[in-house]
């Protein structure tokens, strides 16, 4: 017997960007930003049902079962560690501050450990007494890092130091940075869409639309590995009922 028609398959192997809009009042995009770099993306559907079995056979078959509610969520792995990614992911605000130089910052220094300003890739660090009256020596009193400032063994501050370390005050310039403190801004809704291409079909067009998402905090921040850090992110897809015509949740265009 001859075997039936074999369907043409069709492999899937997709890339593109990861794009997000923070949703106003009305439930409208703001806007999209890429997230940079993502190395893994994916969207899970999910189900919950109720089985119901019959009571007449003795078997107590399966009978029916009932859809109770459907869902989406998604995860996705990010490579791009910018200060909006920070805040988007940790419900924080994002303070850019330039390049500039600070004047008699108070810190204390502790004897065989370091103490950190209040500012990062700090240069022309210059220690004084909090009466100004003495300018210690860099090299022979303390050593300044990019971050941080310690007293040198044996120097003028490490000998003042009787356990409660030494207060001084430090003036320096810094370099430009951003600020981002975790869970400072209230929770938001967002639009994601992936916008991509399918390699194995020629590059054609593929646009994933999540139409309403709750993003969750990091699950997981990287800071030390072997290979490049990853931030790991999730979150959940709830009904936009601004949608009238296509699904409330996940919309999927693709290239005939």
């Amino acid at each position: 017997m001859a075997q039936g028609r074999i369907a043409q398959t069709q492999y899937s192997m997709q890339q593109g960007r990861l794009m997000i809009s923070k949703l106003n009042e009305l439930g409208a995009p703001t806007g999209f930003f890429h997230l940079g770099d993502v190395s893994s993306a994916s969207i899970d559907l999910t189900e919950e049902v109720t089985d119901v079995y019959e009571h007449s056979s003795g078997a107590r078959g399966l009978d029916a079962e009932f859809t109770k509610q459907l869902g989406a969520e998604f995860k996705a792995s990010l490579s791009s560690f910018t200060p909006e990614n920070f805040a988007l992911f940790m419900r924080a605000a994002v303070v850019a501050k330039a390049a500039g130089s600070i004047t008699d910052e108070s810190i204390t220094l502790f004897s065989g450990l370091e103490s950190y300003t209040n500012n990062i890739d700090i240069s022309s660090v210059v220690v004084k007494s909090p009466d100004g009256l003495t300018t210690y020596v860099v090299g022979d009193d303390y050593i300044s890092n990019d971050n941080s400032i310690e007293p040198v063994t044996g120097g003028a501050i490490e000998l003042l130091d009787t356990g409660d370390g030494v207060p001084v005050k430090v003036s320096y310039s810094y370099g430009a940075q951003s600020a981002v403190d975790a869970f400072t801004e209230a929770k938001g809704y967002y639009r994601l869409v992936f916008d991509g291409i399918d390699t194995a079909q020629s590059n054609k067009k593929r646009k994933y639309t999540l139409r309403r998402v709750s993003t969750s905090v990091l699950k997981s921040l990287a800071l030390i590995a072997d290979d490049p850090n990853k931030m790991d992110i999730d979150g959940k897809c709830l009904i936009d009922n601004t949608a009238t015509t296509r699904s409330k949740y996940v919309n999927i265009d693709i290239e005939s």
